[in-house]
């Protein structure tokens, strides 16, 4: 069944592979129905498993009660952490967990990278000086100079379902919208913006349900980043933006991004921002279509929208896991980790430990404070926040007043992308009962 976080499902059966503490180290794989590692707490666990992408909650609740850190031979072997402080502790622990490992925050694998993405893929003091070229251009301020075009931009697709009954809110809106906005402030020619789209709705559904022509994609999609980054180095775009940030930066050694660090520079930008704010936008929309009450009240009450996105946020946590490598012999939680295993930060379960929130299986949209961390925390927080925000509340605020009698369509089911990492919905069947006036 499609995963559906506002109902309490069935829990599924994890009795077939139930979690595993090892008690006695004479017992193997065959003994036990998953694999022995040094007394290690084992789960033959991949968070992409169908019956995971169906509903994650069950798993992971018990996991936080009973075994917050466990391991899965999964994915070449992998540690995950469930429970929040735990999952905040780590994201600020730059001495024994590290992210300069290609391929650390990805547990599906495309095409095999040789670089990494800059700057998530990178530590201090690298990290921090690949950040602050562009840094300036996603402060609060500079993101709010933004507002018009984006409002110009949210209006023009919301326009094209005039005299429609019905639309699909993630293909149709969200995911043109942040396309869009992304291209205008990453610098990319605005009509390039069909094709951009094209690639990348092939990219980021494909590495799901067909990773050979997501590879075919993801190419295609590198040849245009590298097309951008060229005309800026011959001078041929003016203007201020995160292209010409990074093709103008000079590091404190004096020298220019070279073409490599250009070129993963912008895709991590551009993905970072990409499925993320769709996951976000689309998320909302279908809690809103089904929870009146909530949208009257972000309809007649505009100061409680900056909370309800925050709620959304920590609800549905678009990344749901975000990963980092030992960097040394370490224990944590009592478990032995050896220098350069990976380890799951899991922010999905983190967002929804008790223990922290409480009802953190409902959404409170007057939640606050509300420290979640769907942007994960420390020197790796997202850097586009400010800009996602932004997008996440001008997409509401606009289809609640063009659409605001919009209701999930009776005849086609919401699709909820089978992701590892990343939930959120892939289409968004509404009828619109338009009002037929202007946002």
């Amino acid at each position: 069944m499609p995963y559906d976080p506002g109902t309490q499902n069935t829990p599924i059966d994890i009795s077939t592979a139930p979690l595993h503490v090892p008690e006695d180290p004479t017992m193997t794989e065959a003994t036990t129905g998953c694999p022995f590692h040094d007394g290690r707490v084992v789960y033959d666990y991949s968070p992409g498993d169908a019956e995971h992408v169906a509903d994650p909650r069950p798993f992971l609740a018990k996991a936080r009660a009973e075994t917050p850190l466990f391991y899965s031979p999964r994915h070449d072997g992998f540690w995950t952490l469930t429970r929040y402080a735990d999952v905040y502790a780590a994201t600020r622990d730059g001495d024994r967990f590290s992210s300069a490992v290609v391929g650390v925050t990805m547990p599906e694998k495309v095409y095999a990278r040789e670089h990494p993405y800059i700057p998530v893929e990178t530590d201090d003091p690298e990290h921090n000086e690949y950040r602050s070229i562009i840094a300036p251009l996603l402060t609060r301020s500079a993101v709010k100079r933004l507002e018009p075009a984006i409002v110009e931009i949210v209006d023009e697709q919301l326009a094209s379902f005039e005299g429609r009954d019905r639309a699909d809110l993630v293909q149709e809106f969200a995911l043109p919208m942040v396309s869009r906005v992304l291209m205008l402030a990453m610098g990319m020619p605005a009509e390039d913006a069909p094709s951009v789209v094209d690639v990348t709705m092939r990219m980021f559904h494909g590495r799901i349900n067909d990773k050979a022509a997501a590879a075919t994609a993801t190419a295609e999609f590198d040849a245009y980043l590298r097309k951008n980054i060229e005309a800026y180095k011959a001078g041929e775009v003016q203007g201020d933006s995160i292209f010409s940030r990074m093709v103008a930066a000079r590091l404190k050694d004096g020298r220019a991004l070279v073409d490599w660090e250009l070129h993963m520079f912008a895709a991590n930008i551009f993905i970072a921002g990409f499925e993320t704010t769709i996951n976000a936008i689309g998320s909302a929309l279908w809690w809103l279509s089904r929870d009146l009450e909530t949208r009257r009240r972000i309809a007649s009450e505009p100061e409680v929208i900056d909370t309800a996105i925050e709620e959304f946020l920590r609800y549905f946590t678009p990344v749901q896991i975000f990963g980092r490598n030992a960097k040394t012999d370490i224990e944590l939680l009592g478990q032995p980790i050896a220098e350069g295993e990976g380890i799951f930060l899991h922010y999905g379960s983190a967002n929804r430990d008790s223990a922290t929130f409480t009802t953190a299986d409902e959404i409170d949209i007057d939640r606050a404070p509300n420290r979640h961390l769907a942007f994960g925390s420390g020197i790796h927080f997202c850097m586009g926040a400010q800009l996602a925000r932004l997008e996440i509340k001008v997409a509401l605020q606009h289809v609640l007043a063009r659409f605001p009698d919009y209701t999930p369509a009776p005849d086609a089911e919401p699709e909820w992308t089978p992701s590892a990492d990343q939930r959120g919905l892939w289409r968004l069947p509404v009828l619109l009962q338009a009002t037929g006036g202007r946002s």
